[in-house]
């Protein structure tokens, strides 16, 4: 349970897994981290592959403060694609997507990562494989446990 992340400065890619149940001092912690480093902000494509998150819907307050956050993190920043690929939290993604999208950050919530990797213009079998080794990282399963990526 937490959440990784891999920054491909070459690909200008980040991939990021949120995995079970996190708490908003575990959000900020990840972003303090993202804004620590510089490939982070390198990169001007993100996945997040939140399929396995089981994270109770954020209050509306919550979710404008992690999107005015990653606002301020990224101001000075390349415009951002971003994918959230979300199973039960497709709704909190949803809304959080519109949010950033305001914000020099164009994101849409997707339920299949097929589709996230085709609006990204990514490759989906590197972006899988990464997505494996950061499940590895944080110690779980992939969603489904079948290796299917959808």
């Amino acid at each position: 349970m937490g959440i990784a992340y891999r920054s491909d400065v070459s690909t200008r890619l980040t991939v990021v897994v949120v995995d079970g149940h996190l708490t908003e001092a575990e959000f900020h912690a990840a972003a303090r981290r993202q804004d620590d480093d510089p490939n982070w902000h390198a990169t001007t494509r993100l996945l997040t592959d939140a399929r396995s998150a089981t994270t109770l819907a954020p209050s509306e307050k919550q979710l404008n403060a992690l999107a005015a956050l990653y606002a301020r993190m990224r101001r000075e920043d390349e415009p951002l694609r971003a994918a959230i690929v979300a199973g039960s939290v497709f709704g909190s993604a949803f809304q959080y997507g519109k949010l950033r999208s305001s914000a020099n950050a164009t994101t849409i919530a997707f339920s299949f990562l097929t589709s996230a990797c085709s609006w990204l213009g990514t490759d989906i079998h590197p972006a899988t494989a990464v997505i494996a080794e950061l499940r590895d990282e944080l110690g779980v399963a992939g969603p489904g446990s079948n290796a299917s990526p959808t």
